[in-house]
């Protein structure tokens, strides 16, 4: 990881430099999705990386970690290198939104049979399969839309669903 970042980044923006192109003080890059890779140690060599490029000045980036809460993120956030460089807010989640994001996920599959010319009498999406959804949204609106998106330009929407 560390190698691909300086690849990618670092020796580039060197590049960059000895070229004698610009590049601005404070670029922001944001992170989302964190939690979502593969596994625990690639988030953690991710988290490393660049906190390491961050302490050494070899970026000029200012970087923003989105990811929901997990003990081995958390854990990663908490060494005392990156503390010493970061800022963590954490942002309350609330199930107050679950009936909403219900609501938005059967209009939106609603919309995909209809759509797809599939009788709405199929039974599809299970009411299992909206809970799933509605548990792993976790309060949070643009999980359902994604979902909703994936499935709608897939070409076999079971499938993709299940995917999700």
């Amino acid at each position: 990881m560390a190698v691909q970042f300086k690849a990618l980044i670092v020796d580039l923006l060197q590049e960059l430099e000895k070229a004698g192109k610009e590049i601005g003080k404070r670029i922001a890059i944001i992170v989302d999705g964190l939690d979502e890779c593969n596994s625990a140690d690639d988030q953690r060599k991710i988290i490393e990386t660049i906190a390491a490029a961050a302490r050494s000045g070899t970026t000029p980036f200012c970087w923003a970690f989105f990811s929901r809460p997990s003990p081995h993120i958390e854990g990663s956030f908490s060494h005392t290198d990156v503390t010493r460089i970061t800022r963590t807010t954490v942002l309350p989640f609330s199930n107050d939104a679950d009936s909403d994001i219900e609501l938005y996920l059967r209009d939106g599959f609603e919309n995909i049979l209809r759509d797809r010319n599939i009788s709405a009498k199929s039974q599809w999406p299970s009411d299992d399969d909206m809970q799933t959804l509605v548990k792993a949204s976790n309060g949070l609106f643009i999980y359902a839309a994604t979902a909703l998106r994936v499935v709608a330009r897939a070409g076999f929407p079971e499938e993709a669903l299940r995917a999700v």
